[in-house]
């Protein structure tokens, strides 16, 4: 995600010196620090919007509860909860641009919300960027935290985040499943997976009528087990994340239908050689992918062999390893370059 930075500049400074930092930049001199030391991936924080709205409530309840104890003003309180809501609205995401990978146990991105969240609500308040004596990163968006309880935490909020999209992915392939059933009334659909929202996956299918035609199995983590189920379907269905799962059912010989949600996918599936993609979260999509798989068995054993053609001469052991040394190849290239000064 790129930035539209402007030319001009304020001056911030911490226990190291001053810096200059663009003025239409939400971040401070921490942030800035962390995007000069940091550069070892390719992935960044403003390209995983669930977990900046995690750290944002985060920072929310550290407020309200500071609040509590008289430790900031009203003022203050207002301004860094106003300016957390929008982050959850999602504004500002491209203020994150901190490398995903770094030292310090997650100090950086730490530092990243508070910045922005302390210069946001400066605005709000009606002072300049930078003017922390009025709303400091650290003196009050970070007040009483430390890295070490404010990043797993949102992790956490992050992760749970994650369990709601997925579940919403489960009632989409449900509601597919209805579409086609009607069709195929001798179909059978096999979900694999546990969690607290499985009573209300199951309901979904009683209210549907589908309780006889989907059968819950919960998680499976016995190798024979597993392979027992993929054998007897002849369909699989990526319902939300988890890409790498994919491997498995091309393992057995398995067509795959799936939404791109981690980019894993792109890796794993050829369009129309060994499965096909439907639109995120759109059950009509979904239903329609199934339904050619179905009206055309012979089709659907090509694209399974096909998949087991790939599992065993492209995505294998060899070849996997062989991209991982290139990788590491290219960020020891690249930490060279910029050490160098080049």
């Amino acid at each position: 995600m790129e930035q539209n930075l402007s030319k001009k500049t304020r001056t911030e400074s911490d226990l190291i010196g001053s810096r200059e930092v663009p003025e239409s930049a939400l971040y401070g001199v921490q942030t800035l620090r962390g995007i000069e030391n940091f550069r070892i991936s390719k992935f960044h924080l403003n390209e995983y919007p669930l977990f900046i709205q995690a750290l944002a409530i985060t920072k929310m309840g550290a407020a309200v509860a500071n609040r509590e104890l008289d430790l900031l003003t009203e003022e203050q309180t207002d301004a860094i909860l106003r300016a957390c809501k929008e982050i959850l609205e999602g504004k500002h995401h491209e203020q994150f641009p901190v490398d995903m990978i770094q030292g310090g146990a997650g100090t950086t991105t730490n530092m990243n919300i508070n910045e922005v969240v302390a210069n946001r609500a400066l605005e709000l308040m009606g002072h300049q960027r930078g003017e922390y004596q009025y709303c400091s990163p650290n003196d009050h968006v970070n007040r009483s935290q430390s890295t070490n309880d404010a990043y797993p935490t949102a992790i956490h909020i992050g992760l749970y985040y994650t369990h709601l999209k997925l579940v919403k992915h489960f009632e989409v392939l449900i509601e597919a499943f209805r579409k086609v059933a009607t069709d195929y009334p001798e179909a059978e659909l096999v979900i694999v997976g546990d969690g607290p929202e499985l009573d209300n996956l199951r309901q979904q299918a009683n209210d549907l009528q589908l309780a006889d035609s989907i059968r819950f199995i919960g998680a499976v983590y016995d190798p024979k087990t597993l392979g027992a189920y993929m054998n007897e379907s002849s369909i699989y269905v990526l319902a939300g994340m988890g890409g790498l799962s994919i491997n498995d059912a091309m393992t057995y010989g398995m067509p795959v239908l799936c939404a791109v949600c981690d980019s894993t996918e792109r890796d794993l599936v050829m369009e129309g050689k060994n499965g096909y993609f439907f639109k995120d979260g759109d059950a009509d999509s979904l239903a329609g992918r199934i339904r050619e798989m179905f009206e055309s068995p012979e089709r659907c054993k090509e694209m399974g062999k096909e998949s087991e053609r790939m599992i065993r001469e492209k995505i294998n052991m060899e070849t996997v390893s062989e991209r991982y040394l290139k990788a590491f190849q290219e960020i020891l290239r690249l930490t060279h370059l910029r050490d160098s000064g080049n």
